[in-house]
């Protein structure tokens, strides 16, 4: 796989991304009838925008020699920091914010590896 091939899956990844937590975020903050619905979608996209070229770029530069470890330590550095922009940022209780970057990052890697 090319560089220039890496890179436009990355982008394609990267905007999908973007949609299914925003969506993922709306549809939670929704049920849990949460004041800041839009806000907490704009987290979650620049969250989103944020993390992952490190998830793409960075960790599998450090940790090459394990495609688990790469998924396991990138998944848990966007979910860390989302959960944080969510609770600082969004001002939501630790318990939504952990829940919306958890579901939010779950089904974007989910359907991500169900559809590429």
């Amino acid at each position: 796989l090319s560089m220039l091939a890496y890179v436009y899956i990355f982008i394609q990844s990267a905007l999908f991304s973007i949609v299914v937590e925003a969506g993922t975020v709306v549809a939670i903050s929704k049920l849990l009838k949460q004041n800041t619905v839009l806000k907490l979608a704009l987290i979650a996209a620049t969250g989103t925008v944020l993390t992952i070229p490190y998830v793409w770029f960075v960790f599998p530069t450090l940790l090459y020699s394990s495609p688990l470890l790469i998924i396991l330590c990138g998944e848990a550095f966007a979910f860390t920091l989302e959960s944080f922009a969510y609770r600082y940022m969004g001002n939501v209780s630790w318990r939504v914010a952990i829940l919306l970057s958890f579901v939010a990052n779950v089904t974007s890697y989910t359907l991500g590896r169900i559809l590429w």
